[in-house]
């Protein structure tokens, strides 16, 4: 008895020094503290446009114990995809220009203390098709608890947004990063770490991390409250000042804290007190999402998901952004992107503000809030990349990347057309006439631009790419290779018509209400019209037809007329042709 008495003094002894062991107060610097790892998160998948400003999010990387972390990212390639340039490797949040091509791009963030690391690998989906990607599921992994050694997380630690979820065990490794002279690379091994991810839509969620502590070893005395609701508010204005208030279930202890955390949305200036969070909500139309959670800086309660659609009120709609996807520009000179003819459906004055996302920094000359940005080019040929954010009262749209292509055109050559002899037409088959047009450094065409005199001008049959216009007593037809096309700005209009610049009728939600949002601009493209022909790059052909059922054509001998036609290139370089045309018997 004395024995079995003495056994059990030693463990109620044991258990209260396991229990101060592992019961820190909050600030103080300890063995349990030491035993904890950093946990990385590398955020949730993202699905971008091309050329668009992305942003990684590492600021879910944290470390239980309070201590500091050092972070480093790294571009992970698996293929063919382009290397990128961070802004910044070591910190949260570093952002790079995403390609101008589809691809998909991985990076891992690792996370160290000088003794031990964690990693978490992310996905950027670089795609012109943004919808079929959504935005990927939320997971929350549950409460740290006491479990038998090597137990496994069961399907009550689960609360998933959407998609499917799976537990991954942590691998935690030694790690120099951020170290001193010394490295310890010790590690309790009487715990164990769970990641919880889910997957929707080809996209993952951010990770959230789950202790299980065992059961025989350890002991913890403190109890933490339980976030049982919270003040929510799942509608808000752009712009609007928010202020989230968690409810707890008993009051906390000064060595307890609340730990905040932004999963998705653009980044906000956050300002904790407390037991509540402030902070201004953007002026873009998106879903903001935080967790919240009790912690002792040891164990951490169950997470609370908070959600925020950011949406204007129900009479206003999103201004549209118009600006060119694509402008050319001459080394050293100045370079003008127009943007005034911007909109907003309900007559609301728009602010612009103008943003560089690639390239050496373009000299403004204008201000950058101004419709138009004016700049220098710099003094060699290079690509430059802008955005334009415009705003009404209440909320903003950007536009698409812009990329201004600097080239020197000082050797540049014009095209040329490829016979400069007359062209003769006579009665037998089709009645037609082919110009074609080369570029010696093998340029894309932006236009060609052609007059006509003579009697053929009444049996002229344009191709639908051209226009016609009396000018001066001259029938002057002009003929565009390139277009800038329009379409809506959603899968589905309702009406089945391509939609143009002027477009009123966009109703993008599949009835017949106008929702006014309208169409906007893709890259410009060749037309597909069988009289327009690209043969290879820097070559086009006119192919131009006339009425050959009247037999007036022919009733003067040797009918002629003239053709004037001006061809340029993409760098505006142009050259003028003339073409007498002949008809003979």
């Amino acid at each position: 008895m004395k024995l079995a008495a003495l056994f059990l003094l030693i463990s109620f002894l044991s258990g209260c020094m396991y229990a101060d062991y592992f019961s820190p107060r909050r600030g103080e610097v300890n063995d349990a503290y030491n035993a904890m790892p950093p946990l990385a998160s590398a955020g949730a998948d993202q699905a971008v446009p091309p050329a668009t400003l992305v942003t990684l999010e590492g600021r879910g990387t944290y470390q239980p114990g309070g201590g500091r972390i050092n972070m480093r990212w790294q571009q992970v390639l698996k293929g063919t995809e382009p290397v990128v340039m961070l802004s910044s490797a070591f910190s949260a949040n570093p952002t790079f220009l995403a390609p101008l091509t589809e691809c998909v791009l991985t990076f891992t963030l690792e996370a160290g203390d000088g003794r031990h690391c964690t990693y978490d690998e992310v996905r950027i989906v670089v795609t012109n098709d943004i919808e079929q990607h959504g935005l990927g599921p939320i997971v929350l992994a549950g409460a740290d608890r006491l479990a038998p050694f090597g137990a496994r997380p069961g399907p009550d630690d689960i609360v998933l947004d959407s998609g499917n979820a799976r537990f991954e065990r942590v691998r935690v490794s030694d790690c120099s990063i951020g170290a001193g002279e010394d490295i310890i690379t010790d590690f309790d091994s009487d715990f164990s770490i769970w990641a919880l991810t889910g997957s929707d839509n080809g996209l993952s969620s951010a990770p959230d991390y789950l202790f299980l502590f065992d059961e025989s070893t350890y002991y913890h005395a403190v109890s933490l409250p339980e976030i049982t609701a919270l003040e929510s508010v799942s509608q808000a204005l752009p712009g609007q000042e928010l202020v989230l208030n968690a409810v707890l279930s008993q009051n906390l202890p000064s060595y307890q804290y609340l730990r905040w955390q932004q999963l998705r949305g653009a980044v906000v200036d956050v300002k904790a007190a407390d037991t509540s969070m402030s902070f201004k909500l953007p002026m873009e139309v998106q879903q903001l999402a935080f967790i919240v959670t009790v912690t002792d800086g040891e164990w951490e309660s169950a997470p609370y998901l908070y959600k925020i659609n950011v949406s204007p009120l129900a009479n206003d709609h999103v201004p549209l952004p118009v600006a060119p996807l694509r402008v050319k520009g001459h080394v050293g000179q100045i370079v003008t992107i127009d943007g005034q003819s911007s909109y907003d459906y309900d007559g609301d004055p728009l602010t612009f503000s103008w943003q560089q996302l690639w390239g050496g920094p373009a000299d403004f000359i204008t201000s950058a809030d101004a419709p138009t940005l004016s700049f220098i080019a710099p003094e060699n040929p290079t690509t430059l990349v802008f955005k334009l954010k415009v705003c009404d009262y209440q909320i903003c749209a950007e536009s698409a990347a812009i990329v201004v292509d600097i080239v020197d055109i000082s050797d540049n050559s014009p095209p040329k057309s490829y016979e400069d002899y007359p062209v003769i037409a006579n009665q037998e088959g089709e009645l037609t006439v082919v110009l074609q047009f080369d570029d010696p450094e093998q340029d894309e065409m932006s236009h060609l631009s052609c007059k006509f005199y003579g009697t053929l001008i009444p049996y002229l049959k344009l191709p639908s790419a051209c226009n016609e216009q009396i000018n001066d007593g001259a029938t002057e037809v002009s003929c565009l290779f390139l277009q800038t096309t329009f379409v809506d700005d959603a899968a589905t209009d309702g009406d089945g018509v391509s939609d143009t610049a002027t477009d009123s009728e966009d109703n993008d939600d599949g009835d017949a209400t106008t929702d006014g949002s309208g169409p906007v601009p893709v890259q410009p493209e060749v037309i597909a019209d069988e009289a327009l022909k690209e043969y290879f790059p820097g070559s086009y052909a006119l192919e131009l037809s006339f009425d050959s059922s009247s037999q007036d054509l022919f009733s003067v001998p040797m009918n002629t007329s003239y053709l004037y036609c001006s061809a340029c290139d993409k760098y505006d370089s142009c050259a003028n042709h003339s073409f007498p045309i002949y008809l003979g018997p």
